[in-house]
């Protein structure tokens, strides 16, 4: 009998947010497909401290940690990063169009990124413009979980997904992110610990309905083969 080995997928993951959701979410669902995953968080050292969770710069933080995942060969990895907040170092930062649209900023980066790590094991994504935007995928569902804190929202996201079209082109001001947004209209919000309640009770059939560039990551990884070779 020949032995199938599965394909194995790592994610790197800016924070526990982000952790949560790949294992909650991400995982069984591409466990249906015959793949495994797991995830791993970007270590951050602050005052001698080592602690989870957001990247500052990309050649001292996110850089190695991707060389030393890659170091096992059976296995892709791909990144789970927000494009909100990228650091300045971040491969192809310097050459985003200043006035060209969220997807084609998007292509940019993923593309430099690609060629810096320059390894087929490799699959960048960065999340438009960051996690709290797939919650905007049903805002009927968000809403009504957010009302167990307080009064409904339901009028003011309304606007928000008819002025910005997709929660993937909620903007990346500090002001008017995704996040921002969603501690101004619901200010007892919680990243960690509401955030993946909501994603899984809007199901993610509709993330991937409304959010195009994930869906497109994911139908990516979906399709990997099991390692095989060389990278």
């Amino acid at each position: 009998m020949i032995r199938v080995e599965p394909t194995r997928i790592i994610f790197l993951v800016e924070g526990q947010t982000e952790a949560t959701f790949v294992r909650d979410i991400l995982t069984p669902h591409l466990q249906k497909t015959g793949i495994n995953s797991w995830y791993s968080i970007i270590p951050t050292a602050v005052r001698d401290r080592t602690f989870r969770g957001g990247i500052t710069s990309f050649v001292a933080q996110a850089q190695p940690v991707i060389l030393h995942l890659l170091h096992n060969r059976n296995r892709y990895v791909t990144t789970m990063f927000d494009y909100y907040g990228l650091p300045r170092d971040f491969p192809g930062i310097a050459l985003a169009p200043p006035h060209g649209t969220a997807y084609e900023k998007i292509r940019l980066l993923e593309s430099a990124l690609t060629d810096t790590i320059s390894n087929r094991l490799f699959i960048p994504y960065l999340q438009l413009h960051e996690f709290e935007a797939l919650l905007f995928s049903d805002i009927t569902v968000l809403d009504q979980y957010m009302q167990s804190y307080g009064q409904s929202r339901i009028q003011e996201l309304t606007r928000i997904v008819n002025d910005c079209r997709s929660p993937e082109l909620i903007d990346d001001n500090p002001v008017t992110s995704p996040s921002k947004r969603l501690t101004t209209l619901y200010p007892s919000f919680h990243k960690r610990f509401d955030g993946n309640e909501i994603a899984k009770r809007i199901s993610l059939d509709t993330i991937r309905e409304r959010c195009p560039h994930f869906d497109q990551w994911l139908n990516t990884l979906e399709q990997l083969e099991p390692v095989r070779g060389n990278p």
